[in-house]
């Protein structure tokens, strides 16, 4: 695949959830709309990957 030969590593994905568009039509942030919602729980997990890769740089 495309993502294969770019040499990029994949740190995740984040999965469709309905919370996501919900939130942004009220205005809100996600995290207080559906604190549970499986999509923030990627975002965050994602944000911890990000954080241990830049660790691991330095």
């Amino acid at each position: 695949s495309r993502l294969e030969n770019s040499g990029l590593k994949l740190l995740g994905t984040i999965p469709y959830d309905t919370s996501v568009i919900k939130a942004d039509m009220l205005g809100k942030a996600l995290i207080d709309y559906n604190p549970d919602s499986i999509a923030l729980r990627h975002i965050i997990d994602l944000k911890n990957r990000l954080i241990k890769e830049y660790i691991e740089l330095l």
